[in-house]
């Protein structure tokens, strides 16, 4: 579609995306997208009609190589993929071409201690490798350390739903902008909240360089 909303086309033409949830599009506009149905993430290369597996077998379980209900997706520059494993309580991490992924967050039990997730649904991967995680089930923001087997929380930390600007209730979908800003898709209460973060550094220019700075103040429109 061009910037004006013309002449759509759908990318790619086919007729069955297996109840696709989330879509990630690397910088060769290959797309990724987690599908529900067959618990897998899908890539279709930039042009094909065609999907190759790339992550899980296409049958739910909670072994290393299989997805419970896949949602949010991430894919750095050397094509490590991330996955929120929603109904898996769980993130997991796989490199290119491997058959099984490694868990990097959460126990694969639904809890809300420091070092459980619950219904997980968005992740997003800095160049530190710090892990960003939409905990939808305990209404929090998580971050989780390399190699670290407990998380913190960075955003909406009262341990309830609610409208409070310090709450969140449904949310699904994590984004930054070019400031490390974090932006939250607040579904049931029907808002995108702004977690501001302050002392922002000027050298750090990239969305994903933000492990360093820390989030305070709640901005929502």
């Amino acid at each position: 579609m061009s910037l004006n909303g013309s002449n759509p086309y759908t990318v790619p033409a086919i007729s069955e995306l297996y109840t696709s949830v989330y879509l990630y599009v690397d910088n060769n506009n290959n797309i990724y997208l987690s599908s529900r149905l067959i618990h897998a993430v899908l890539l279709y290369y930039s042009n094909s009609t065609n999907y190759t597996i790339v992550a899980g077998t296409g049958t739910n379980g909670s072994n290393s190589d299989k997805f419970n209900t896949p949602y949010g997706i991430f894919v750095t520059r050397n094509r490590t993929l991330y996955v929120a494993d929603s109904k898996n309580h769980r993130i997991m991490k796989w490199f290119l071409g491997s058959s099984s992924g490694i868990l990097v967050a959460g126990t694969g039990i639904a809890g809300s201690s420091s070092t459980q997730l619950n219904d997980p649904t968005q992740v997003i991967v800095d160049t530190n490798e710090y892990i960003y995680v939409n905990d939808r089930g305990n209404t929090r923001i998580m971050r989780w350390g390399p190699n670290s087997t407990y998380g913190v929380c960075i955003a909406a930390c009262t341990g309830t739903s609610g409208i409070a600007r310090t709450q969140l209730n449904g949310s699904t979908s994590l984004a930054f902008d070019s400031y490390g800003s974090l932006y939250v898709s607040d579904r049931f209460n029907h808002r995108v909240q702004k977690f501001q973060i302050h002392h922002y550094q000027s050298k750090y220019t990239s969305q994903y360089k933000i492990s360093e700075r820390y989030f305070s103040e709640i901005v929502y429109f």
